[in-house]
């Protein structure tokens, strides 16, 4: 464990626990001084960053688990007998994540379950567990140069982005982009990306996701105050687009974009983007990751989905029933499944009735069988005083 310093390092008034055969330690009460700096290095993602949980999760963590080989640092928050490890979209192995959990374990007797969202699949995670609920990032893998990148494209995409470039550039030469950090200027630039978004939603009838969440705006305006870049693109000097991004190590999070509607005609909501990923070839990241929804143009950026999955992870099988909100959990989504289920099989159903052979009726040719002869008696005969027979019916003269 010559590669693990928590421990030796603790601050006092820290508790540090060692455990050899887990090559793990966990410091609790504390964080390393070069935190930050550890994580952006080694996750490259935003969204396990100091900022991230303060700002937008509301946590400060309250110790860090580290692994040596491979290594790792995880900041966790612990909530009575529940501990969060705070590893989302970061690439973690699954035997890892078990280390993690079993550190954990140990460290508190009295932790019940391990709550984490990784990217390790659930089912490489032995012990009792939950699956809490997945997104699906959609994520751009960057090679060494730009050329490379449009090479990967579909054909048609690479045609497209140049079409639209050329456009553009033809009829405003005067077309410029500017990275810097947003800095005091983030309130600024937000309420012009907000009108934008407001402007182009209108036209669909619909509402902007800031609307709906006033208070994740003010949490995105302080955490772009922090760490954010905006990509700021001008038309004659003027505004155009902004794209909002999160760099952290070797990974960059494109959180939002808007643009004028006024210069849709050019697809410069798509071409800002596409922007931003030749910057982060030319500053050497590894990846953009989109973010979820929307896949279609992402896809055509050449984004491929990455799992994120939540899972908790329980000491014992008997924990399960401690937590109400994992019960919960499993039972709404097993009754989403069964009216799913439901409707895929009424729909087979009527599909099948509907391509069914129509049943054909091929009428007879013959002769109905014959009436049993009646002998009517001769007073009600047709003729008086004969005695021939008539069919049952009614008499032939009156047919």
């Amino acid at each position: 464990m010559a590669s693990l310093a928590l421990c030796r390092e603790a601050p006092p008034g820290a508790t540090c626990h060692r455990y050899a055969d887990l090559a793990a330690e966990v410091l609790v009460g504390a964080l390393p001084g070069d935190t930050e700096r550890r994580l952006e290095s080694l996750y490259g993602t935003v969204f396990t960053t100091l900022d991230w949980l303060e700002v937008h999760e509301g946590v400060v963590p309250d110790g860090v688990v580290e692994l040596a080989g491979p290594a790792h640092l995880i900041p966790f928050s612990r909530d009575g007998a529940t501990v969060r490890l705070h590893l989302r979209t970061a690439a973690i192995a699954p035997a890892e994540v078990v280390r993690a959990r079993d550190a954990v374990f140990r460290a508190f007797p009295a932790v019940r379950r391990v709550l984490v969202e990784t990217q390790a699949s659930p089912r490489e995670l032995p012990g009792p567990k939950v699956v809490r609920g997945w997104t699906d990032d959609m994520v751009v893998h960057l090679p060494a140069t730009l050329d490379a990148y449009l090479a990967s494209l579909g054909r048609s995409t690479r045609a497209n982005l140049q079409a639209y470039e050329r456009r553009l550039r033809r009829d405003h030469p005067d077309t410029r982009t500017a990275v810097f950090a947003a800095g005091e200027r983030s309130r600024e630039l937000f309420d012009l990306h907000l009108a934008w978004k407001r402007e182009r939603f209108r036209r669909k009838g619909l509402p902007t996701y800031w609307d709906g969440h006033p208070e994740k705006a003010a949490q995105f305006v302080e955490l772009l105050r922090r760490r954010g870049q905006a990509h700021l693109t001008t038309v004659a000097g003027r505004p155009a687009a902004v794209v909002f991004t999160f760099p952290a190590g070797a990974g960059v999070n494109l959180y939002a974009y808007a643009f004028d509607p006024a210069y849709e005609y050019y697809r410069l909501g798509l071409l800002a983007q596409y922007w931003v990923i030749a910057a982060a070839i030319a500053a050497g990241a590894r990846r953009v990751n989109l973010l979820w929804g929307t896949v279609e143009y992402k896809r055509r950026l050449g984004a491929v989905p990455v799992r994120n999955t939540e899972v908790a992870l329980y000491r014992r099988h008997a924990d399960r029933l401690r937590f109400r909100d994992d019960a919960a959990l499993v039972a709404r989504r097993w009754q989403r499944r069964a009216r799913e289920r439901y409707w895929e099989l009424r729909g087979a159903v009527a599909r099948r009735l509907r391509t069914r052979p129509a049943s054909t009726t091929t009428a007879s040719t013959t002769s109905a069988p014959a009436t049993p002869e009646t002998v009517v008696p001769a007073s009600t005969a047709g003729h008086a005083g004969s005695a021939s027979p008539a069919r049952a019916g009614p008499p032939a003269g009156n047919a």
